[in-house]
């Protein structure tokens, strides 16, 4: 059973590879079979045994609830043990549905009918195989998870926009974990400002990163192997923190057993992190094989409580060998039980570690080219909003859309990020191509004259004026006003000169110059861009008073820095604003406000 991680926009290429090599008929993708679970086996007794759905969720509230990721089964079912019940274990486990796995695929070294049974979907297509994966792994066949990672197409795109942009700079990421060794990145990491960085931006792994301070490869690791349900659980994550930073005694089990576990567990300051630690210690510890401690491990790790109880015995006989007290095997065999159940594979967390040491590097040496890629990429519209603010808490200017600047997706300018047409509600990718195909536009006029008919949708171009991609040509409130009346008069025209008419006065698209709205931009804006890119202006607020030298001092670093923006101080104490004669851009505003 392998997994492979691939550029989401790429994996098909590999599994035409896959299939080239190996031959269609050794190569299928695998089954999978919806089971019915104590919940639904419950729910379906009680509607057959002819009483009402109510009755079904309150016999569901006799199951634990799920833990560790895992459903409960009728097992633990503490509620009434009657025919209803007896029917529910019936059904429970028999197979409801059929359907295909997201990634995975079985490679056979002959041809793959002579060994399993075989379906098409609906009669074509690729072959899926008529085994679940568990059935797969008995009879030894191959299966490789071929995923899709969208994170990597993030980091290629990033690398792109580098080669591109800068001068064909060419940003070469480590291949081992021995090269990961930037201090800048590791600072990144310590702080805890990792929105965006694969695997470590939500706000409890956050949390953990800087309760963590990581300072090298190894314990991005550890990172992403705690942050999960089991090791939490046992509150592994805060010893590890508290160990690694001296704020707690590294200990062991059984004080007999730390001179046979220190040389496994150093590393991990005594815990037990990875898969690979539990084998190590069945088999340096307890004396196995690695092939009969892979047998006892799994028994652990699947709750397969026949098999451990079987393995106990020569468990405890092998420690006692080895002059261990009966104190010292069950504390040995309690620690390693649970942790085998939520242990990490190490090979994973590594190659997982090695991806969330790339993005982190790229955010903090190419900040601009990575919030970029990973915006382009990003389709839920509440995550790039909070790209956008993590953009703006990084003092990254996001511009907003214009319809001869901007690409399908974001793009890395010189002064920020440039919002892309393809990310504005309401407008879709073919209108956008054809956008793209027929620019520069020089005013609306040649806008609604050379603009495909996709282009000229009432919706798309309504979208398009909202979001700000008219207002290097005319003023944005004006537009929106006219937008509807100049669309049927474009379409119009269009018509008439299909037909052959061809007018004696040049259609012209005239709009007002109307005072701007801030209020209403901000709203146009969160209505087509899922965020506010307007800014009415800047304001500075010195937490104490501003001397003439600091004041001289904010001025000149205003003249040097101009932007888009109008700058203010705040004095408080009710003094009124004092206005700069300037405008400055958010990158100077935030510099300017850190310095002072």
């Amino acid at each position: 059973d392998v997994d492979i991680d691939i550029q989401e926009d790429r994996r098909e290429e590999v599994l035409d590879i896959a299939r080239n090599k190996y031959g269609e008929e050794c190569v299928a993708s695998l089954g999978t079979f919806g089971t019915v679970g104590a919940k639904a086996a419950l729910k379906d007794s009680v509607r057959v045994h002819g009483l009402s759905f109510s009755d079904g969720v309150e016999r569901t509230r006799h199951l634990p609830p799920p833990k560790f990721g895992r459903s409960p089964t009728l097992a633990e079912y503490s509620g009434l043990r009657d025919d209803i019940y007896d029917l529910a274990v019936e059904l429970e486990g028999t197979v409801r549905s059929e359907s295909v796995h997201a990634a995975a695929v079985v490679i056979s070294p002959e041809p793959l009918k002579d060994i399993i049974p075989l379906r098409r979907a609906g009669g074509k297509g690729n072959w899926i195989t008529g085994y679940d994966m568990h059935e797969i792994e008995a009879l030894g066949l191959l299966k490789i998870d071929f995923l899709g990672l969208r994170t990597l197409k993030v980091i290629d795109d990033c690398q792109r926009m580098l080669e591109t942009g800068r001068s064909g700079l060419r940003c070469i990421l480590p291949s081992n974990p021995e090269e990961c060794t930037d201090a800048e990145t590791f600072r990144l990491l310590s702080s805890g400002n990792t929105l965006g960085v694969f695997q470590l931006d939500s706000p409890g792994m956050r949390r953990l990163l800087q309760s963590v301070a990581p300072e090298s490869f190894r314990d991005i690791t550890a990172v992403l192997s705690l942050y999960r349900p089991g090791p939490m659980g046992a509150g592994a994550e805060r010893s590890y923190a508290a160990r690694k930073n001296n704020r707690e005694r590294i200990d062991f089990p059984h004080p007999e057993l730390e001179k046979g576990l220190a040389s496994i567990l150093d590393k991990t300051y005594g815990l037990i992190v990875y898969q690979e630690q539990v084998l190590e210690i069945l088999a340096v510890v307890g004396g196995y094989t690695y092939g009969s401690a892979e047998l006892i491990f799994n028994a652990m790790r699947k709750k397969q409580h026949d098999k451990m109880e079987a393995a106990k015995p020569d468990f405890i006989a092998r420690m006692k060998m080895r002059g261990y007290s009966d104190a010292a095997i069950e504390a040995l065999w309690e620690t390693l039980v649970p942790f085998a159940d939520y242990s990490f594979n190490l090979s994973h967390a590594t190659g997982y570690a090695l991806i969330a040491y790339w993005t982190a590097y790229l955010k903090t040496h190419y900040p601009v080219e990575y919030m970029c890629a990973l915006l382009s990429n990003e389709p839920d519209p509440d995550k790039s909003a909070e790209y956008l603010h993590e953009c703006e808490r990084m003092g990254i200017e996001v511009l907003p859309p214009d319809i001869n600047e901007s690409d399908q997706g974001f793009t890395a300018t010189a002064s920020g990020i440039r919002y892309g047409l393809s990310k504005i509600k309401g407008v879709g990718v073919k209108a956008v191509n054809s956008i793209i195909g027929k620019r520069p536009f020089h005013n609306l006029a040649d806008y609604f004259g050379r603009v495909p008919a996709v282009g000229l949708n009432l919706g798309t171009f309504t979208a398009l004026a909202k979001a700000g991609a008219f207002d290097g040509m005319c003023n944005r409130e004006g537009l929106i006003e006219v937008a509807e009346k100049y669309v049927e008069k474009a379409s119009s025209a269009r018509k008439a000169a299909r037909s052959g008419q061809r007018g004696v006065v040049k259609v012209r698209y005239p709009v007002k110059n109307k005072s701007i709205n801030l209020k209403k931009r901000q709203e146009w804006e969160k209505e087509t861009l899922g965020v506010e890119l307007s800014i009415g202006s800047v304001v500075l607020c010195p937490n104490e008073p501003l001397t003439t030298p600091a004041f001289e001092w904010l001025r000149r670093v205003v003249q040097s820095y101009p932007g888009r923006y109008p700058l203010k101080i705040d004095f408080g104490m009710g003094i009124p604003h004092y206005t700069l004669p300037y405008k400055i851009d958010l990158n100077s505003a935030r510099r300017a406000l850190e310095s002072l």
